[in-house]
């Protein structure tokens, strides 16, 4: 596939990545949790705004991201 169908979910905060819920080779559909952000105590959860297979993790449990930061590439 080529990189027209890559889509890049960003961090919606800066934060830490509290829990990752997905892995490479994932099937997802619109609306499954991908991972949670905690930003000044409160859990902000992504979810994917897409249908498709996650081909990256760009981030691990406990490290810290700006807003706009890689965190998932879904190939829809």
């Amino acid at each position: 596939m080529s990189e027209n169908n890559r889509k890049t979910i960003a961090s919606p905060v800066p934060g830490k990545v509290a829990e990752v819920k997905t892995k490479p080779g994932d099937q997802v559909k619109r609306g499954d949790l991908l991972l949670i952000v905690e930003a000044m105590k409160m859990y902000n959860r992504v979810l994917t705004p897409y249908d498709g297979v996650v081909r990256e993790v760009a981030v691990s449990a406990g490290q810290k991201v700006n807003t706009s930061d890689p965190l998932v590439v879904i190939e829809v």
